[in-house]
């Protein structure tokens, strides 16, 4: 194995409810359960959000507990994603929030398992 950084697969989406909508980047990432988005992101953008009933503790790829602390909310929307042949496919999502510092949102394996996307690993697109 090289020590080489690799570049993270991003997607431009489009994350929308009733009344708004907001371009987002998503990243791709197999070391994650479920579609996560950061809470700054929805903030910004004023979606609704509601509080989980049980609340999810979150750990890390080496077993440690994230430094954010539990997921205690959450928000259904839209999520629109436009592929490399130009199509696009929109699906009703929940994404749970919490602290992703750089990233909009993730879409981690559950979406990954359910969705099995083609990947252009040279290109990095879906």
């Amino acid at each position: 194995m090289n020590d080489r950084i690799i570049t993270p697969i991003r997607l431009n989406v489009k994350v929308s409810n009733r009344s708004q909508y907001a371009g987002a980047k998503a990243t791709i990432d197999s070391a994650c359960e479920g579609v996560i988005v950061n809470e700054t992101w929805v903030k910004r953008h004023r979606f609704p959000t509601y509080t989980l009933n049980n609340p999810i503790r979150v750990r890390n790829v080496d077993d440690t507990i994230n430094k954010a602390g539990l997921i205690r909310s959450a928000w259904d929307v839209n999520l629109t994603i436009r592929d490399i042949r130009g199509q696009t496919h929109t699906e009703r999502v929940q994404m749970f929030i919490s602290n992703l510092e750089k990233d909009d949102l993730i879409l981690g394996t559950d979406w990954l398992k359910y969705h099995d996307p083609s990947i252009e690993w040279r290109r990095r697109e879906v």
